[in-house]
């Protein structure tokens, strides 16, 4: 129900080192440090990169890969139907 409530797409919800989730906002990618409100272990990460230890909680959303990740950018898995014309 949360997850809902969030209205994220997919690959916005992590887990700290010790398995808590936690969600990051805007496109999906670290980009600053704080601190798991229940065990105090580091979460989040900077540039886009998670800190170590932080893994993607897919059982929140079902995500296979962060929203803002490589995987996420791979313009061969979008699906898109673009018409190209010559000029």
């Amino acid at each position: 129900m949360i997850v809902k409530a969030m209205k994220f797409t997919q690959g916005h919800w992590f887990k700290c080192p010790e398995g808590h989730v936690y969600a990051i906002g805007e496109c999906g990618g670290a980009m600053e440090r704080s601190t798991c409100p229940h065990c105090q272990a580091p979460i989040g990460g900077m540039s886009h990169q998670l800190d170590e230890g932080n893994t993607l909680a897919s059982e929140m959303d079902g995500a296979r890969y962060a929203a803002y990740s490589e995987e996420a950018f791979r313009i061969e898995d979008l699906d898109l139907d673009f018409a190209f014309f010559d000029i």
